[in-house]
């Protein structure tokens, strides 16, 4: 198969990351490996197909996307349940370089649901001890979205700041 071949799978969990944004996993072990930056085209069967970052991927072929519910598409995928199935195609597109010299440091940044593809990134730079500071801004506290995910990486690689700005 190539990654432009629609593959079915089942949404194995989800998770509610704040109002109006979930996480959904689900197992695509037999694609190709995708690399942070990459993005994958997701069909909800009988509504429409659109683009998605991908917000995490492990080495047992579990993929995950973070989406907002703002539109026909997106409002289709948050009522699905655990179990229910949709369409990938991917991965595709460019994807971010990782340094080959690990004692540079890396600077992210990032907002809200932008940071969906910077999550991926940061989780590949901290499994490959990569150092990076993350510069995660909002506006609202209670938009925040992954903190608990970038607490568990390891202080010797990652710095970490969240910055908000109340209105």
């Amino acid at each position: 198969m190539t990654e432009n071949t629609i593959r079915t799978v089942k949404i194995q969990n989800i998770v509610a990351e704040c109002l109006g944004v979930k996480t959904f996993t689900f197992n695509n072990i037999n694609a190709k490996t995708p690399k942070p930056g990459q993005f994958v085209m997701i069909w909800v069967p009988g509504v429409d197909e659109v683009p998605m970052s991908l917000s995490d991927f492990d080495d047992k072929g579990n993929w995950a996307i973070t989406v907002k519910n703002v539109g026909e598409c997106t409002k289709a995928l948050h009522d699905l349940k655990v179990g229910a199935y949709i369409g990938v195609r991917g991965p595709l597109g460019n994807h971010f370089k990782l340094p080959a010299d690990k004692s540079k440091k890396i600077i992210l940044i990032g907002g809200r649901l932008g940071t969906a593809a910077i999550k991926f990134l940061a989780t590949k730079l901290n499994n490959t001890n990569i150092k990076f500071h993350l510069i995660y801004g909002l506006v609202y506290e209670k938009d925040a979205i992954f903190v608990k995910d970038f607490l568990k990486f390891d202080l010797n690689n990652s710095d970490i700041n969240l910055c908000i700005d109340f209105d």
